[in-house]
């Protein structure tokens, strides 16, 4: 197993078009905060199986709880 990337070119306008793959040969932690980890998982292939369907993701781990239950909020908090 391993992660493919490539860069972003509006970012990086003079970066190669190549896909690179690493690989670990330990443990990895990958973590997105409380917004974006349901997000990798999905798209990793764990979640809901009609979700996954859905969106042409193919499905890993039948996993129906991930992200169900999270509702973004607008915080009005004062900076000090």
């Amino acid at each position: 197993m391993g992660v493919a990337y490539s860069w972003n070119k509006a970012v990086l306008p003079d970066a190669s078009d190549e896909t690179y793959i690493v690989r670990a040969s330990k443990l990895v932690v990958l973590s997105a905060g409380a917004m974006g980890s349901p997000l990798v998982l999905e798209r990793s292939g764990i979640g809901a199986t009609t979700v996954l369907q859905k969106h042409g993701v193919t499905q890993v781990v039948d996993l129906p709880g991930v992200g169900e239950k999270y509702h973004g909020q607008c915080l009005n908090a004062q900076l000090y």
